[in-house]
């Protein structure tokens, strides 16, 4: 609110924030909008890791290795590996936990391999 603001923008402002919550469009705002929503974001969760992990397959034939992380590692980090930023242990843990990620999400069976 701030000061001169008339009804008629402020209901308008309200309205588009109802519009974006009523998923379904169907004029009220329900538990289905909130699934929906729900159901949407997860979409977007599974598309990036998908994504992710792709980007760590260097020889495009579905799987990720850990050479292929700890090469995407190097690369991603040549900054801070040249200007001895990290230290060597600071980045072998950095890099554990990089490959500890990226193997959890490229799981046998799922539609990425």
């Amino acid at each position: 609110m701030y000061q001169g603001l008339t009804l008629d923008p402020y209901l308008e402002n309200h309205r588009t924030g109802f519009l974006l919550l009523d998923a379904d469009a169907d004029g009220k705002i329900t538990q289905g909008d909130l699934d929906l929503h729900m159901q949407l974001e997860a979409g977007q969760q599974r598309t990036y890791a998908v994504n992710l992990v792709l980007s760590y397959d260097l020889d495009g034939d579905g799987a990720v290795t850990e050479d292929e992380i700890r090469t995407v590692f190097r690369y991603n980090h040549r900054l801070d590996i040249g200007r001895a930023t990290i230290g060597a242990d600071g980045r072998e843990q950095a890099l554990r936990n990089e490959i500890r990620t990226i193997m959890a999400l490229d799981t046998p069976g799922d539609p990425i391999t």
